[in-house]
């Protein structure tokens, strides 16, 4: 995978940290994201950003 650009993840991150927080669940969050255009990727490291829908990996979700 290749290396995120640390300012386009840490903006990407900023946009998404409320719904980070309110999600209520794997399912909440997943809606939440999709609004925005963004997706998860379960991966052997941990959960990944995606766009949506080509599923373009942008970084680890954490």
């Amino acid at each position: 995978m290749p290396t995120p650009d640390p300012f386009l993840l840490a903006q990407i991150r900023h946009l998404i940290a409320q719904d980070l927080r309110a999600a209520r669940s794997d399912a909440d969050l997943t809606r939440r994201l999709a609004a925005k255009g963004y997706g998860l990727q379960s991966t052997d490291t941990g959960l990944r950003l995606t766009t949506l829908p080509h599923g373009v990996d942008i970084g680890p979700l954490h």
